[in-house]
C-alpha cells in the first residue's frame, strides 16, 4: 500500500448524517450571513476578479553556483534555465498584482537549509521550486513532466498546487509517463512550510529537450505554464478550518470546530468534508453552511486515551483547507446516543444494496489525458466521490476501491470485489472511442458496457436517466426515450466487468466520451462531476425498482433577479438532504420525488440564502424558476 492511502480508505460524508444536517441547518438559517474571515488583504471583489492580487509566492530557482544542476550533451546548465524561467515567471505574477521574492537572484549557490528558510521568514502563500531533470541511470531517450509535493501536506494545498501546475505543463507539453508524486525525501519540501511544491517541467538531459530550452519563446511558454496553474490555484480560494483549544469532547462525544470561506471565495462543498478519529470516518456530524459551524460526533464506543481527529473541507472551486491532526484526550466513557429514525430516500430501494464503486485508473495510469491535461482518471474519482456520498445518503452499503491518486491493478480490484460479494460493482471512467467497436469520435453520448448477462439488464434501466441528466445522446436518436439508443449499451470485456463470473453484476458506465466537445472542461469543474454522480444515483435507483413515470420531478433554473442571468455553483438541497449544484446554465433537476410539498434552499456566492416551498404531484414534472437578489 502507497503512502498517503491508508489514512483515507473511506471518502468523509454528510450523509449519512442528514437529520442533524438538516435541522441544523433550519435553524441557523434566518438573519445568517456566510462564515468569512476578517480583515482580507485585498477586497472580495478583487480577489474574485483578480486571484493573485496581493498573494507572496516564492520563487526558487534550482541549483546555482558550482551546483550546475542537470548538464545537456551541448554544456546547457539547468542552473541558467532554472533562474531564467524565475524571472520570467516573476514578471507574469507581478503584471498580475502578486508579490514575488526568489530564493536567489544571481548565479550563486544557496543551500537547502537557506532556501526553506528564506521561505518561512517571508511567509508566503506558496513555494515554487522549479527545476529541469536527468536520471541516474543517464538515459538520454527520457523526457517526462514530474511534479511534487510533500507527504506532510498529502491531500492538502501542496497537492492542490502541485496537480493544477502539472495539468498545464501536461497541456503545454504533451510528454508521456508524466505525473505528480507525493514524496518524502526532497528536504525543499520537507523542511518547507505549506504549500511548497518543486516542478520538473522536462528533462534537459534530453537532447532534444536541450535544444528546445535554448528558445527564449520555448522558456516563456513554459513561464505562462506555471502561471496559469498558479492563477488556478489561488481561483476559488480555499476553506480554512478553526478547531477549539483544548479539543475536549462535550460528555456526549462532540466537538465544535468552524470551517470558513474567506471573502471572495467559493463556498464550503457540504458532500466533501472530511472527519475521521484514529483513521475511521466519523459516521455522524452537522454542519451549518451559512455559519461554517461544524459539530462532530465521536462514536460512543471510542475507548479512553489519547485519540487523533483529522478534519479538511473542499471548496466548490474544487480545493482543499489545510489538513488539521490534533491529538485530544478521552478521559470518560461518551455517553450513548439514541439513533434518529430518519425518512429514506428514494422509499429505501436502495437501503441495504451492497454496492462497490470504482473510479477508473490511478497512479500510473491515467485512463486518458485531455487536451488541456486533465486526467480521466481524477476526474473519475471525483465523480465516484460524490456518488458514494449520495448512495451513503439513500442508505446503501458502499464501498469503494480508491479515494486517492494511487494505481490499482486489476487483480486487485478483483480481489476487493470477492472480499465483499456486492450486488453491483460499477466503475466509472471517461474513455475514448474504440475502434474496434465502431464509435466515432467526439460524439456527446453516454454508454454503459457490462457481460452478457444481468449487466445488460441494469445498463438498459440506467442509461436513460444518465442521458437525460447529462444531455448527451441527441445524435442517437429521441434523448427522452426510456430505452436504450443504438450503442448506449454494450458487451465489454475489461477485467473490470468480465471478472464477475457468477457471483455479482459488473457494469462499466461511461456518463460522457472523453473527447466529446466540452466534457474535459465540464469535467473538470465540481459541478460537472457532481452532476453525473447524481445522474449515475438515479439510473441505480431506476435500475432496483423504481419508476419515475409513476413519481414526481422537479426541473428548475437560477436566476440572477437583477440581470436575469443563470447562475453557476449555486448549491440547491431538497429537504435539507439531497444536494445539487448548478452548471453555467443555472439548472438543476431532482427526480424520484414523492408527491407532495417539498422544501427547497439555495445558495450561490454573493447572494442570501433563499427558501423556497413547492408542490409536486405524482407522474407530473414541475418548474420553478428561483430569482436570487443581490445581497446588500
Amino acid at each position: 500500500m502507497k503512502e498517503g492511502f491508508f489514512w483515507e480508505m473511506l471518502p468523509l460524508s454528510m450523509l449519512g448524517r442528514i437529520g442533524l444536517f438538516s435541522l441544523a441547518f433550519v435553524a441557523m438559517f434566518e438573519g445568517s450571513a456566510f462564515a468569512q474571515d476578517a480583515q482580507p488583504s485585498a477586497t472580495p471583489l478583487e480577489i474574485m476578479q483578480n486571484p493573485l492580487a496581493g498573494k507572496k509566492i516564492c520563487l526558487d530557482a534550482g541549483h546555482g553556483g558550482p551546483s550546475y544542476g542537470a548538464v545537456g550533451v551541448k554544456g546547457l546548465k539547468e542552473k541558467d534555465v532554472d533562474l531564467r524561467e524565475a524571472y520570467l515567471l516573476k514578471g507574469l505574477l507581478e503584471k498580475a498584482g502578486a508579490v514575488v521574492v526568489l530564493t536567489r537572484t544571481d548565479d550563486k549557490d544557496v543551500s537547502l537549509g537557506d532556501r526553506c528558510k528564506f521561505n518561512r521568514d517571508q511567509k508566503t502563500d506558496l513555494f515554487v521550486s522549479i527545476h529541469h531533470n536527468a536520471n541516474a541511470q543517464n538515459d538520454k531517450s527520457v523526457n517526462r513532466t514530474e511534479s511534487f509535493y510533500h507527504w506532510k501536506d498529502r491531500e492538502g494545498p501542496s497537492e492542490d498546487a502541485a496537480r493544477l501546475v502539472h495539468r498545464e505543463m501536461q497541456a503545454l507539453l504533451k510528454l508521456p509517463d508524466s505525473k505528480a508524486y507525493v514524496c518524502w525525501s526532497y528536504g525543499m519540501l520537507r523542511e518547507n512550510s505549506y504549500p511548497a511544491i518543486l516542478i520538473e517541467p522536462s528533462y534537459l538531459a534530453n537532447p532534444e529537450e536541450e535544444e528546445r530550452l535554448r528558445d527564449e519563446k520555448y522558456l516563456l511558454s513554459i513561464a505562462e505554464a506555471y502561471f496559469r496553474g498558479i492563477r488556478a490555484f489561488f481561483a476559488g480560494g480555499r476553506p480554512r478550518i478553526e478547531i477549539s483549544g483544548n479539543l475536549e469532547p462535550s460528555p456526549d462525544g462532540a466537538i465544535s470546530a468552524r470551517i470558513l470561506c474567506p471573502p471572495g471565495t467559493a463556498l464550503t462543498d457540504p458532500q466533501r468534508i472530511r472527519a475521521e478519529v484514529d483513521g475511521n470516518p466519523l459516521q455522524t456530524f452537522s454542519f451549518v453552511p451559512e455559519t461554517g459551524e461544524l459539530k462532530l460526533q465521536i462514536p460512543p464506543a471510542t475507548g479512553l486515551g489519547t485519540h487523533e481527529l483529522v478534519l479538511s473541507a473542499r471548496n466548490l472551486a474544487g480545493h482543499t483547507s489545510f489538513v488539521e491532526r490534533r491529538k485530544f484526550e478521552l478521559k470518560t466513557a461518551l455517553q450513548s446516543q439514541t439513533p434518529e429514525n430518519k425518512k429514506g430516500l428514494f422509499m429505501d430501494v436502495l437501503k441495504g444494496k451492497k454496492i462497490i464503486v470504482d473510479p477508473q485508473g490511478g497512479g500510473g495510469d491515467p485512463s486518458a489525458i485531455g487536451e488541456k491535461g486533465l486526467r480521466a482518471s481524477d476526474a473519475n474519482l471525483t465523480t465516484i466521490l460524490y456518488l458514494y456520498d449520495y448512495l451513503v445518503c439513500a442508505g446503501a452499503s458502499v464501498s469503494i476501491t480508491r479515494v486517492a491518486d494511487v494505481s490499482m491493478d486489476n487483480v486487485a480490484r478483483v480481489r476487493f470485489a470477492l472480499e465483499r460479494d456486492p450486488d453491483v460493482f460499477l466503475t466509472i471512467g471517461h474513455r475514448l472511442p474504440e475502434p474496434g467497436m465502431d464509435e466515432k469520435p467526439r460524439m456527446n453520448v453516454s454508454r454503459i458496457g457490462s457481460r452478457w448477462d444481468s449487466g445488460q439488464e441494469i445498463g438498459q434501466r440506467m442509461i436513460s436517466q444518465i442521458r437525460q441528466i447529462l444531455g448527451t445522446g441527441s445524435e442517437l436518436g429521441d434523448v427522452k426515450s426510456l430505452k436504450a439508443l443504438p450503442s448506449e449499451v454494450h458487451n465489454w470485456s475489461s477485467w473490470e466487468v468480465m471478472h464477475a463470473g457468477q457471483r455479482y453484476t459488473a457494469i462499466y458506465v461511461c456518463p460522457q466520451m472523453f473527447d466529446a466537445p466540452g466534457v474535459e472542461e465540464r469535467i473538470s469543474t465540481t459541478a460537472g462531476c457532481r452532476k453525473e454522480a447524481l445522474a449515475v444515483l438515479y439510473g441505480l435507483v431506476r435500475n432496483f425498482g423504481m419508476d419515475d413515470s409513476t413519481m414526481a420531478s422537479l426541473e428548475g433554473i437560477v436566476i440572477d433577479q437583477k440581470n436575469g442571468k443563470s447562475l453557476r455553483d449555486a448549491l440547491v438541497w431538497m429537504d435539507g438532504i439531497l444536494v445539487t449544484q448548478t452548471e453555467s446554465d443555472g439548472k438543476f433537476i431532482f427526480k424520484f420525488l414523492d408527491p407532495g410539498k417539498h422544501s427547497m434552499r439555495i445558495m450561490c456566492l454573493g447572494y442570501p440564502p433563499v427558501v423556497k416551498e413547492i408542490d409536486v404531484e405524482k407522474e407530473k414534472v414541475a418548474s420553478i424558476r428561483i430569482d436570487l437578489p443581490a445581497e446588500k
